[in-house]
């Protein structure tokens, strides 16, 4: 029972150590495959956006979307968004979808950073996101690398 307490303190201990680098300057790069149906369509969106923290807890990213409908009709769009961590692994964040046709949506987020393969820069990103306009949820998982 005293090894398993003392793992536990190990594993918290580097964890958040590794959670421990987000200062102000910090940039990143994210990249999202999503995949989801929608009254009877199906849906890819690719996305890529470029971030840096203005603060400590304050990122603010810029993005481009691709998204093809049922291989039918495609779309691309920009996103100028702003994330707040309430800690060093959990964000929210809004933004705004500013399409090349049709009229711009807000969106709120919610994310959790995952370190991926023990790397101290790049982490899985699952989030679940809501688009006020179209009134649709979605469920993503990206991979977000951070910088100095």
């Amino acid at each position: 029972m005293y090894n398993y307490k003392k793992f536990i303190f190990a594993l918290v201990a580097l964890t958040s150590l590794s959670f421990g680098q987000f200062s102000q300057g910090t940039k990143t790069v994210d990249g999202e495959l999503a995949i989801y149906a929608h009254e009877g369509d199906n849906i890819t969106v690719i996305e890529l956006s470029l971030g840096q923290f203005l603060a400590d807890s304050w990122l603010v990213e810029g993005g481009i979307s691709y998204m093809d409908i049922d291989s039918v009709d495609s779309d691309t769009s920009f996103e100028l968004s702003a994330s707040y961590f309430m800690n060093d692994r959990v964000y929210a964040g809004l933004g705004m979808f500013l399409p090349e046709e049709g009229e711009e949506e807000l969106f709120v987020n919610l994310g959790m950073l995952s370190p991926f393969m023990m790397s101290e820069s790049v982490y899985l990103n699952p989030s679940i996101e809501y688009h006020t306009e179209s009134e649709v949820f979605t469920l993503g998982l990206g991979l977000k690398f951070f910088f100095e």
